[in-house]
């Protein structure tokens, strides 16, 4: 009863706002009169000119219309409005940076089909024969050697030019539902080459505080300043040591079924970033609430404790065996989101594919909407591990093909990050083949 409560009050609530009181109260009146109107002494149409009213009530539909495209338009250009989508403006901004992600396109069959349906500006408008792409990551380490150096009571702190314009940078995200917690930032890593250890050093940072700096990196708050051009302009990336950004940790899980399919999921438009594409199995920050211990330490078992609690949220998917050391591939940094470190995951289930689904549907019918469940997609795409070689992959869109021999194939607008990291999970499962 109590939820039922509150849906209504907040019904209430949405009812009495300005703009809805007025419409309510003026409705009231309209009411009132017409009923006086009954009267034989009272005559309702000497009161008003049939004309104006209607001309108040076409303005008002238009204004809903308007309103209503708006908010669409809004919700479908908010990604490219916080963050530089196009990958070769991307790319050209940091030209010190050797280490970007790349993928061959030549093993696919269907190449020539998805070049043309490809948005890409690199082959519209520069022809090239090759086709290689690169992608805006960064691999930092790969390996499972990582240690973590944890220091709990040290918080992010925004830098003044963010203060200054906070509002207008989290009114970047309107359409998007976002909450705040409580995240883990990585402050900087050290590297060992001797025996690839890899250790990392973080503190505390909030999701609000990454909604302004590092998803919000690329929105012109004032004509021409962005963050990226103030605070992490190029010829290469800040190292994180030096990065004024919030940088919260955040992972993406590649899962394979019991049959081979690699699970994707195509993501609802009320996301705080990558709306209406395809991601990974699942994309996730790295939340406190699943990564600390009892002393409020963030630790490796806190990490993996995480992993498994995601896949649980995002896919009703439980009881999965992880650890790092089988099913780490990854760290890198996500330049779309000014530098961002993450961790890339693959992890094999006992599921088949039919199951996941079925489980899905199910799952997908039981959760509510509280705000520490709101999920990433409602509709799983599955591709098959053999036919990996099939996929066509582009800075703006990855085309998959499950028929051996038509030219034609599926496409799904994916952003360059993703494109990235689908691209070097493809790469390494090629060289694990060979």
């Amino acid at each position: 009863m109590k939820k039922k409560k509150v849906k209504l009050l907040r019904v209430i609530i949405k009812i009495l706002e300005t703009e809805n009181l007025q419409i309510l109260v003026g409705l009231t009146f309209l009411a009132i009169l017409f009923i006086y109107s009954k009267n034989d002494a009272f005559k309702f149409s000497t009161l008003f000119d049939l004309t104006l009213i209607t001309s108040f009530v076409f303005l008002y539909i238009i204004k809903i219309i308007s309103g209503l495209l708006s908010a669409h338009l809004g919700n479908y250009l908010e990604d490219c409005l916080k963050l530089e989508t196009d990958n070769d403006r991307l790319i050209k901004k940091y030209p010190l940076e050797e280490n970007f992600v790349t993928y061959n396109n030549e093993l696919c069959a269907f190449k020539e089909y998805a070049l043309d349906k490809s948005d890409s500006k690199t082959w519209k408008e520069e022809k090239e024969e090759s086709y290689n792409y690169k992608f805006p990551i960064i691999i930092v380490y790969e390996g499972s050697n990582i240690s973590i150096n944890d220091a709990k009571n040290r918080n992010y702190k925004l830098p003044e030019v963010v203060k200054k314009h906070y509002i207008s940078l989290f009114n970047a995200h309107s359409t998007s539902d976002i909450y705040n917690q409580v995240n883990i930032r990585l402050d900087n890593y050290r590297l060992q080459k001797e025996d690839n250890y890899l250790h990392l050093y973080t503190s505390r940072t909030t999701y609000y505080d990454s909604l302004v700096t590092n998803r919000a990196i690329d929105f012109e708050f004032k004509k021409g300043l962005t963050l990226r051009e103030l605070i992490n302009p190029g010829p290469f990336i800040m190292p994180l040591d030096k990065s004024r950004l919030s940088n919260h940790l955040g992972f993406n899980v590649f899962i394979e079924t019991q049959d081979g399919d690699i699970i994707f999921v195509k993501r609802n438009m009320n996301v705080s970033i990558g709306k209406g594409t395809l991601g990974p199995s699942v994309s996730a920050s790295l939340k406190t609430r699943y990564c600390l211990d009892d002393d409020l330490t963030f630790t490796l078992e806190g990490l993996v404790d995480a992993v498994k609690k995601e896949i649980e949220d995002e896919l009703g998917i439980k009881e999965v065996e992880i650890s790092i050391k089988d099913n780490l591939i990854a760290v890198y940094r996500d330049i779309l989101e000014g530098g961002k470190p993450q961790f890339l995951f693959k992890v094999k289930i006992n599921n088949t594919s039919c199951a996941v689904r079925e489980n899905f549907k199910k799952y997908l019918k039981t959760k509510n909407n509280k705000y520490d469940t709101i999920m990433d997609g409602n509709k799983l795409v599955f591709i098959k591990i053999s036919d990996i070689k099939k996929i066509y992959i582009a800075p703006d869109a990855i085309f998959f093909n499950p028929k051996e021999y038509d030219i034609h194939a599926e496409k799904y607008n994916i952003l360059p990050s993703i494109g990235g990291i689908f691209a070097y999970f493809i790469n390494n499962e090629r060289k694990n083949e060979n």
